[in-house]
């Protein structure tokens, strides 16, 4: 296995320094393989989203936990790609709007919020993915504001799917209570005839909400009354039994070059 890696590296660089379009090519590929070797002889997902794209899970998040989220966000710390790592990451134009939209804190303790995943959901994700292991590609935690107890729009307030490559999945976390007042998670379903229902997640603080991103039409309707709080992780699977955390990570890195990389 680590042959493999090393020759696609080799490839990669060289693609890379001829054509960026083939080198994007080239990536999109390298995920579409790891997901294949994922789920095979299994169902996509491990058959999780075959009858629909979403599901919700309720844990428990203690206050300590709330106290220190609210301590992150007030740093708003936001870091974008300045030459480092260039060789790691996919990168793409973060939307500045949405910035204007949310108070977000960035590169804060992954350690800490990749280990909160992990005890209430690393099981789950597993099984997600037929057994093998993931990496956490992203951490948002953010608020999306309310201005003056009105009605108040941000971008991702229209139903879209996500463009992400193969084998994303995210996950909500809920760290406020959430209702019609303060822009709920928002998701379609549609039956045979192609008749869409609406479902809006509401919900205490660890009310989650775990879906495919690239399939499931979602969106994150617009707050009326309040704010409302949440960590948001964007996760791929793994075939390494261990994996390793980079400390930080651009807000502006679209994922990881390499499927198969020992690090998250």
């Amino acid at each position: 296995m680590n042959y493999l890696y090393k020759l696609l590296k080799k490839i990669r660089i060289r693609i890379k320094n001829k054509n960026i379009y083939y080198f994007n090519k080239l990536i999109k590929a390298l995920y579409r393989l790891n997901f294949f070797i994922v789920n095979r002889n299994n169902k996509r997902y491990a058959g999780y989203f075959d009858k629909t794209k979403c599901f919700t899970k309720k844990i428990k998040v203690s206050n300590e936990f709330l106290g220190q989220v609210k301590k992150d966000l007030e740093m708003q710390k936001r870091d974008y790609y300045k030459g480092h790592k260039k060789n790691k990451f996919l990168y793409y134009d973060y939307p500045s709007e949405y910035l204007e939209q949310i108070n977000l804190a960035w590169n804060i303790d992954r350690k800490k919020y990749c280990n909160f995943l992990n005890n209430h959901f690393g099981n789950l994700i597993r099984k997600i993915y037929n057994g093998n292991n993931y990496r956490v590609e992203h951490i948002y935690l953010y608020e999306t504001i309310n201005i003056d107890a009105t009605e108040t729009y941000n971008a991702n307030s229209n139903f879209h799917t996500d463009g992400d490559l193969n084998g994303a999945l995210k996950i909500i976390v809920y760290l406020c209570d959430v209702n019609t007042s303060n822009g709920p998670f928002c998701y379609k379903e549609f039956d045979a005839d192609k008749n869409e229902k609406i479902f809006k997640v509401q919900g205490e603080p660890g009310t989650s909400v775990i879906f495919q991103q690239n399939e499931c039409v979602h969106a994150a309707a617009n707050t009326v009354e309040k704010k409302r709080t949440a960590i948001s992780f964007l996760i791929y699977p793994s075939l390494r039994k261990k994996n390793f955390l980079y400390k930080e990570k651009p807000l502006n890195a679209l994922c990881s070059l390499n499927p198969f990389t020992k690090y998250s």
